[in-house]
């Protein structure tokens, strides 16, 4: 007996809502929330996109395509240099497009997905150059809009099961490809689009392109266009419809129409660059694999490559005479990925040096630490971080029966894992204290040792310089 087809816009909005797409509006909303508010720091939006390491990697080549990072020989290496170098919108917008991809190819890569997905990019980056045209800024919202504006086609594709692989076949010869579609699944594209839009609160901006047609919001007004223009591009290069939609933009923007053409095409240069770091010619390939990575542990293994980059970084952060808050992050980011710890930890003393407070924290579960982890390293309160302080040198916790051990507070919060910390100390004087463990009972290996105490070595060299230089 054949399955039950799936028929109208609230049965595909609630198919839609039992995948893994709606992780991508909890990351919308995240970004939004850490971005949108004045005092927000480039570290709050890295702390964001680390929490996820499998994403991290593809993040950073995104970064360094030609758009974002012309300057070839100073690759950018690290989250943290990420967001100073690109700024918060910057990097917010790639990292929604990483998620955005990343969750379609958990499924399959069939043609009109891939199709869609070249779409949705060239899209993003037009809309973001006519909004810069426009009003002389980036606004991230715009190219977010932009490239979530056919997501419910997108969804279809990735998600619509057998009745996607027959549409599929059935479009290839269908002159009337709209009506074909509103007959087999009960609704369109566009209106899946602007459900999910709401369901899922992805933004102000995208909700008023799909539902206002004629709005006069410069922004809605370039995701429109951009989104329009990119059909057109596609489906008739040469036709009058393109020529007309061309001058309506210059007349948008208050250009003539062959700077507008210029514009255009260095928007599909761009978008090229960045389809080719997203990978997209190896999209059919990740997607085979992508059972095989989730079934593959995920634990975190030391990368010898990534520490190097790292410590490289910290050379152009003390030279560039960087925020010590973005030293101390770019060393918690190169144990986390470089040495391979699941948890880590930066914390600083209190004015009294009686307390040490997480500052930094990266990893699954460290979410509240920055809260919770307010540790006594007096001697009358003994416990691992209070020996770490007192002996000022790298302390194994948990490992040997001579290792330090947790009291109950620090228990409380951390568990009882293996671990390691040792001091921040510039001009002898202790700054605080880092910690790594492997969020388990898993052994540190003696690579993991050693790599830990050599970063931290020359974070303590790279803090002094800093506060010389000052």
């Amino acid at each position: 007996m054949a399955a039950e087809k799936t028929h109208g816009r609230e049965r595909w909005l609630n198919v839609f809502s039992e995948t893994e797409l709606p992780v991508l509006g909890g990351v919308i909303q995240e970004l939004e929330t850490v971005t949108g508010k004045n005092n927000s720091t480039a570290m709050q939006l890295a702390d964001v996109i680390l929490k996820d390491p499998s994403l991290t990697s593809r993040v950073l080549k995104v970064a360094n395509c030609v758009i974002y990072n012309p300057t070839i020989n100073n690759p950018i290496t690290t989250i943290s240099r990420a967001v100073v170098q690109l700024g918060l919108a910057g990097v917010k917008s790639i990292y929604t497009s990483v998620v955005l991809i990343d969750k379609l190819l958990s499924n399959q890569s069939p043609p009109y997905l891939l199709d869609g997905i070249v779409h949705a990019i060239n899209a993003a980056v037009q809309s973001r150059n006519l909004m810069q045209k426009v009003s002389g800024k980036v606004n991230e919202e715009v190219f977010i809009a932009a490239l979530l504006y056919r997501l419910g086609e997108l969804a279809f594709w990735c998600f619509g099961g057998e009745q996607a692989v027959q549409l599929g076949i059935a479009l290839e010869d269908e002159v009337s490809p709209d009506k074909l579609i509103e007959r087999e699944l009960g609704t369109n594209f566009h209106a899946l689009s602007s459900g999910l839009a709401e369901r899922w609160e992805l933004g102000s901006v995208l909700k008023e392109a799909l539902n206002k047609p004629n709005a006069s919001d410069p922004a809605v007004k370039c995701v429109q266009f951009a989104d329009r223009l990119c059909e057109l591009q596609r489906q008739a290069p040469d036709s009058q419809a393109l020529d007309k939609l061309i001058k309506d933009i210059a007349d948008f923007c208050k250009a003539d129409s062959k700077e507008i053409k210029e514009l255009i095409e260095q928007g599909s240069a761009e978008a090229n660059s960045e389809l080719k770091a997203f990978g997209v010619d190896q999209l059919h390939e990740r997607a085979k694999q992508a059972q095989l990575k989730k079934e593959s542990s995920s634990a975190l293994k030391p990368n010898p490559q990534f520490q190097l980059n790292m410590l490289r970084d910290l050379d152009v952060l003390v030279k560039d005479k960087c925020d010590i808050n973005t030293l101390f992050h770019t060393v918690a980011e190169g144990i986390h990925l470089g040495v391979g710890l699941e948890r880590v930890a930066i914390l600083l003393c209190d004015a009294n040096r009686s307390k040490v407070q997480a500052k930094h924290a990266l990893g699954k579960g460290t979410e509240t630490w920055r809260k919770q982890l307010l540790i006594p390293i007096t001697n009358d309160q003994p416990g691992a971080f209070q020996q770490c302080a007192v002996k000022r040198q790298h302390t194994i916790i948990g490992e040997e029966p001579d290792s330090a051990s947790f009291n109950e507070l620090e228990q409380q919060i951390l568990g009882n894992p293996l671990a390691q910390a040792a001091p921040i100390i510039a001009n002898k004087r202790l700054i605080g204290l880092i910690y790594a463990d492997r969020a388990g009972r898993e052994s540190l290996t003696e690579e993991q040792r050693s790599a830990f105490c050599y970063i931290v070595q020359q974070a303590n060299a790279s803090l002094e310089q800093l506060i010389r230089n000052r």
